[in-house]
């Protein structure tokens, strides 16, 4: 029977709490080497991930959703912009980083910017970035379109769509 490496399958989120408890479990995490998932806008959730790295001296390998065309507190900022923000946060460039697109990107907005984007983000960010979409059923043939596209590396879907 062939192995199957299920890490490189799943993603650990939550611990949005800047607490003990939640920075061992992140160091427990990423010392076994699983991805983690996070968002710039999940709270304390990027502290958590930056004390347990530094504890440990290791970078770990993130999912980070990201949004498109989607207002968030009252202001827009580009996928670009959300990527910059993650990395000045956490203070080190993911060493393997999947970043996740959501909010159901429309197919003439995402094939208009998404090479020019996606040249910006390799050279900004000189790491392994894959790019996905985020799957939602409501989403489907919006979702089918993109990734037939053959721009991205795959779909992401969470357990709590």
């Amino acid at each position: 029977m062939p192995s199957f490496d299920f890490k490189n399958k799943i993603a650990f989120g939550g611990q949005k709490t800047l607490n003990n408890k939640n920075i061992d479990l992140r160091i427990n995490q990423i010392n076994k080497n699983f991805r983690l998932h996070t968002c710039y806008f999940y709270k304390e959730a990027l502290k958590v991930i930056k004390k347990a790295s530094e504890e440990i001296k290791l970078t770990p390998k993130l999912t980070t959703k990201v949004y498109f065309n989607y207002v968030i507190k009252n202001h827009y900022d580009t996928v670009l912009y959300q990527m910059i923000r993650i990395c000045e946060k956490i203070k080190f460039v993911p060493k393997e980083w999947h970043v996740q697109i959501c909010c159901n990107p429309n197919i003439n907005d995402f094939d208009k910017h998404y090479n020019e984007f996606q040249e910006r983000a390799e050279k900004t960010f000189n790491t392994n970035i894959k790019f996905f979409i985020e799957s939602c059923n409501l989403w489907e043939q919006n979702t089918i379109k993109i990734l037939e596209s053959k721009k991205l590396y795959g779909s992401v879907f969470s357990l709590n769509n």
